[in-house]
């Protein structure tokens, strides 16, 4: 492994040489690179959560809290975002809605992933049932 000094890891940065004089990749490059990997990150970890698929997950142990918090930071008390999502529920529940639906509906995987969220915290404190 070489190690760099910071002259050289800010040459390499522009663009420049490295010590044994091969040009470096662009910085462009890399950023792309590490972009995808960041986005093959999240999907791996939404795709568990949104499956209800908690037990083996780092993130079990904040199951309950979470749409709590969603809501919590939301700006919107319980009354004003019931609406929104019976809306939301009353789509979920019709016979044709497959499971990319929701995506579909709600443009985003974070939308839908947060309003799914937001549904389950509902159920559990009202009578109403949703999912």
């Amino acid at each position: 492994m070489i190690t760099y000094t910071r002259r050289e890891r800010v040459s390499d940065a522009v663009g420049a040489r490295s010590v044994d004089n091969r040009p470096r990749k662009r910085r462009r490059e890399v950023d792309e690179f590490d972009d995808m990997k960041q986005a093959l990150s999240m999907q791996e970890m939404e795709d568990p959560m949104l499956a209800g698929e908690y037990s083996d997950s780092i993130f079990s142990y904040m199951r309950e809290l979470e749409p709590e918090i969603l809501v919590e930071y939301s700006g919107y008390s319980f009354s004003e975002m019931e609406p929104a999502v019976l809306d939301m529920i009353s789509f979920l529940s019709e016979n044709y809605v497959t499971r990319t639906a929701p995506f579909h509906k709600y443009k985003t995987r974070r939308r839908s992933f947060v309003s799914l969220l937001v549904a389950r915290w509902i159920e559990r404190r009202s009578h109403i049932h949703i999912l």
